[in-house]
């Protein structure tokens, strides 16, 4: 009786953890449960061709294609244009609040009752609606064909429907093609999501080539009732790990220490602006600078070593504008852009300082 009382008051002190709502939401939108927890390294690796894909049987081909998880999902995003065609659907419905899905229909296709299936390119939304207002929206699904034919058509994989210009591919996507016998390659992106009954929405953009099915950008929501907004938790990209407020971790590789000692490297600390120039790299030699030196420091001065407080509260500040955040090109150059140049000048004032004090 005495933890229940003790568990009862941590949940009204953190009640925005511990009450988890119930989110009653048709199968037909809630989208695919692969989505809640994955790893991003381990999926490209399952879904990208070997260099010699090509070279390989029919029967190797399929194994390898049919390997990669994201070829048998079992939710069906194609019919979700169909679901929410020429307006928004209320998908579940609060007390003091709506989620609504919606994807943009031009005027004209709207009198002229263009089909679903022909409507290419659009982003699908989900809202948060309060009092007939949206307060908060982000993208939760897309398929952005480009206007070439993929490689695996010329393999005779796409098959041609009843209409022209109009072909259906091995997943029983229909795509339209304009000018259609120039070309023989081209690309797609998709974004894919899973909305758990407990609120948490998981979103994953993908890019399909010639390569395969390239994972690109994991992301974490959660909905705040309070707020009414839609809470970033966590982005994963793979190399590089976001977990909001304040941790930003970027995986190296084994042999990345490889090029510290290059001339064209020295140039790179002198001149981050290069072209030649990785922010990553510069990233990761100061922090490979940085980290013993403060273990070193500590041991000097029988201190504990507060390197990982240091980063937490340096992760913390150079994430505060991130969340919420947009589409993976804006995620994109706010790292390049922002993260990594304010963590570098992070690193490089308290590199300075403890390299006085270990002089001393």
């Amino acid at each position: 009786m005495k933890y229940s009382h003790y568990l009862v008051s941590l949940c009204l002190l953190f009640s925005t953890y511990c009450y988890s709502q119930d989110y009653q939401i048709e199968d037909k939108y809630r989208g695919d449960p692969f989505f809640r927890k994955i790893d991003l390294n381990k999926l490209r690796k399952d879904c990208t061709y070997p260099p010699n894909y090509r070279q390989l049987s029919e029967y190797e081909q399929k194994k390898i294609y049919d390997d990669c998880p994201l070829r048998s999902l079992e939710f069906d995003f194609t019919s979700l244009h169909e679901f929410i065609y020429k307006e928004p659907v209320v998908i579940y419905n609060g007390k003091d609040f709506q989620l609504t899905l919606s994807m943009p229909v031009s005027e004209w296709e709207y009198e002229n009752d263009v089909g679903p299936e022909y409507i290419l390119e659009r982003e699908i939304s989900l809202s948060i609606i309060n009092n007939n207002i949206v307060k908060d929206k982000i993208y939760l699904a897309n398929n952005f064909i480009d206007l070439t034919l993929p490689s695996d058509y010329t393999n005779n994989t796409y098959s041609r429907s009843n209409n022209q210009g109009n072909y259906i591919s091995p997943q029983g996507d229909r795509f339209q093609f304009q000018n259609y016998t120039e070309f023989s390659h081209g690309e797609m992106a998709y974004l894919y999501y899973y909305i758990s009954p407990q609120g948490d929405i998981y979103t994953l953009s993908l890019l399909e080539t010639d390569d395969g099915i390239i994972p690109q950008t994991w992301k974490h929501y959660q909905i705040d009732t309070e707020t009414m907004k839609f809470k970033l938790i966590e982005i994963d990209r793979g190399k590089v790990k976001i977990t909001l407020p304040d941790n930003f971790t970027v995986y190296s590789d084994p042999d990345h220490t490889a090029n510290y000692k290059s001339e064209e490297f020295k140039k790179c600390l002198k001149d981050r602006t290069n072209e030649e120039c990785f922010d990553s790299e510069i990233y990761l030699y100061y922090l490979d600078q940085l980290k013993p030196k403060m273990e070193l420091l500590a041991k000097q001065k029988h201190k504990k070593n507060n390197f990982s407080l240091f980063k937490q509260q340096l992760d913390k500040k150079c994430l505060d504008e991130l969340n919420p955040f947009g589409d993976d090109d804006d995620l994109n150059w706010y790292i390049d852009a922002t993260l990594y140049v304010c963590e570098i000048e992070g690193f490089k004032e308290v590199l300075s300082l403890v390299e006085k004090q270990l002089a001393h």
